[in-house]
């Protein structure tokens, strides 16, 4: 006769282990992903009042994959948008949050200070990669923006589009600027040219003044003699 109550209990536990009911998500390339439940109960009353998908508020441990962290920049914006707008119409029932309670809905504030906020206002100068980033119907490929096809692309790709743009734009400006000098030497080339020409055209015409006179003279005189 078994005696011991917990042997049974034991026993199934070993059979089915707890699982925690926290929901998690797995990322790319199995980056592991931080909990709701990372977050304060106020924050999860923001997420209600300004209707936060909770897709946003994940956390990848990992490289983010850079359109969920481009959606993720877009996400704060609104939020913070919608906030004020509430705050001035008196409709926000909550207490004034702190600085980071809202950024740290969405990532961690050091995130948003050194990365989404320094690059991300780039891309409205971009519209190819502007439109890739919000995944748009007609959005170019990853080939077409990036050159490579990879998983995931990071702020890193980001980062290589604009220094080649930039430097794209730069090399035209050079070749532009330079063109413009040339063709400014040209027309004041040119300019002196025609100076040149009109001063030969006076000498030109001073010597047939010249010319004439010392004719109608040599006229007058042979008149005298003839008289």
């Amino acid at each position: 006769m078994n005696l011991n109550p917990l042997q049974g209990l034991t026993s199934i536990i070993k059979a089915k282990p707890i699982r925690s009911t926290t929901p998690t998500l797995t990322g790319s390339r199995g980056t592991s992903i931080a909990p709701l439940s990372d977050l304060t109960s106020y924050q999860i009353d923001m997420m209600s009042l300004l209707d936060i998908p909770a897709s946003l508020t994940f956390c990848p441990k990992g490289s983010v994959d850079l359109r969920i962290a481009y959606a993720k920049y877009k996400g704060y914006l609104q939020a913070q948008s919608t906030m004020l707008r509430m705050t001035s119409e008196g409709t926000w029932s909550l207490r004034k949050p702190k600085a980071e309670e809202l950024v740290e809905i969405f990532m961690s504030k050091s995130v948003w200070h050194s990365s989404y906020q320094k690059f991300f206002p780039m891309a409205k100068d971009y519209p190819l990669l502007l439109s890739w980033l919000d995944n748009a119907e007609d959005a170019p490929s990853n080939i077409d923006v990036f050159g490579e096809e990879k998983n995931p692309y990071t702020l890193k790709d980001f980062q290589a589009f604009i220094n080649r743009a930039e430097a794209m734009r730069k090399g035209k400006g050079k070749r532009k600027a330079k063109g413009s000098v040339s063709e400014g030497a040209q027309k004041k080339k040119k300019r002196k040219g025609a100076e040149k020409e009109k001063e030969k055209e006076k000498e030109k015409g001073k010597g047939k003044e010249k010319e004439k006179a010392k004719k109608d003279s040599d006229s007058d005189s042979d008149s005298i003699e003839s008289s």
